[in-house]
């Protein structure tokens, strides 16, 4: 039978299904509590799942869920930390009728067949619940509003930002710090994904594509580290399954490596749909040095890293300043497509606008990365001036100064 309905809005206990799920897999419900996955220590393939007052142990067949299944309930948020094991999938949301308001997903290691921070409206292993929502919008009833997505370790040849079938997913938020991983996609595997924003910081992508099928509003990336042997700035051009249609979109590249960045596509496959790069809609930028091959006829810019306003900083503790950026092309001179860092953030340390917060007395450097060259400023910190304050000394009255 398949699940009930449920009512309540708050977390409720994990729960399992085997039935109506087709092959001998299962599906593994959070049902909105937190849980932690790991690596089995009895020999058996798969992993054990742990949350607050219970665990479970599944095989590699299990499909792990952050929300619920066939569910009214509205779940405020799902928590998923993968460590280890091997299993088929991780859902940031829940199965067929859902809704999650904030789903949360961290990839620290183990091995998937795939993952989305969404949900799942249809699911081809399960027959429960037909007919599943059919349309490409923001009304489905499989429901995930935010996904907060980061990926520090692991390896899975899928990766989807948003949902599967034709479920809906709000925002993505998606970092990728490690790993091994084979296609990734900002939207979702299909549906309705309404904006995405994806840092690629480090590990190694086979293929980067802003939508599959389905419909991706906007869908903004960042390539800071880390090696993409094929970016596409829309679908994967080659491949006849993608469809997916595309509202706007920008490509940043100012680290790591990219052997090929292309226009992909965007409302059918192959070069006849391919996405014209007008740095309006469609932006693409990329650092001299970390693109080897640009396919998009040069409409993409390369630019690169010219001057900052200031070679040295003198600062006092708790004072703060401000680094200003020169970019080839000019009009591309902001201080956020710069990398920024310091060699010691416990005396100065610099956000990812070129801010600088002066913390404790002694000298380090800031340093701003663009592709190829890197700019030092040398920072030196002094103690606060101490001001002179007079009071009365209680047995004489005289005046001392501290």
């Amino acid at each position: 039978m398949c699940a009930f309905p449920v009512l309540a809005h708050a977390a409720s206990a994990p729960t399992i299904e085997t039935t109506d799920v087709l092959d001998g897999k299962s599906n593994f419900f959070a049902n909105g509590t937190a849980i932690t996955i790991e690596a089995r220590t009895d020999g058996i393939d798969g992993a054990k799942i742990t949350w607050n007052g219970g665990e479970k142990l599944v095989d590699a067949k299990t499909y792990v869920f952050g929300g619920s299944h066939e569910s009214d309930a509205v779940i405020d948020e799902t928590n998923i930390v993968m460590n280890g094991g091997n299993i088929s999938a991780v859902f940031g949301g829940g199965l067929h009728k859902s809704h999650v308001k904030s789903a949360n997903v961290t990839i620290n290691g183990g091995k998937l067949k795939f993952i989305n921070g969404g949900g799942a409206s249809s699911a081809s292993w399960t027959t429960c619940h037909k007919p599943w929502y059919a349309t490409v919008d923001a009304n489905s009833t499989n429901r995930v509003d935010t996904t907060n997505f980061v990926i520090n370790g692991g390896e899975s040849n899928l990766v989807y930002g948003g949902s599967e079938g034709m479920g809906y997913t709000g925002q993505v938020n998606m970092t990728i710090n490690g790993g091994s991983w084979g296609w990734v996609t900002a939207g979702g595997s299909n549906g309705y994904t309404k904006a995405t924003e994806v840092a690629i910081m480090d590990g190694t992508v086979k293929v980067f594509q802003g939508v599959n099928r389905g419909k991706v509003g906007s869908a903004d990336a960042v390539v800071a580290g880390g090696n993409v042997e094929t970016f596409y700035i829309g679908g994967e051009t080659t491949d006849s399954g993608v469809d997916g249609t595309l509202g706007k979109a920008s490509a940043v590249i100012i680290g790591g490596k990219v052997g090929t960045l292309a226009p992909g596509t965007s409302g059918g496959s192959g070069t006849a749909n391919e996405i014209s790069i007008d740095q309006n809609n469609m932006v693409a930028v990329y650092a001299k040095g970390t693109v080897t091959n640009d396919t998009t006829n040069s409409d993409a810019i390369e630019i690169s890293l010219v001057s900052l306003d200031k070679n040295s900083l003198n600062m006092k503790v708790g004072e703060k300043a401000t680094l200003k950026a020169t970019l080839n092309p000019a009009e591309f001179s902001d201080n956020a497509i710069v990398l920024w860092d310091t060699l010691d953030a416990k005396i100065a340390t610099v956000d990812e606008n070129g801010n600088v917060t002066a913390v404790s007395k002694g000298t380090t450097k800031i340093t701003a990365t663009v592709g190829e060259k890197t700019i030092e400023v040398d920072v030196t910190v002094t103690d606060k001036d101490t001001a002179g304050t007079t009071v009365k000394n209680p047995e004489t009255f005289d005046g001392i100064l501290f």
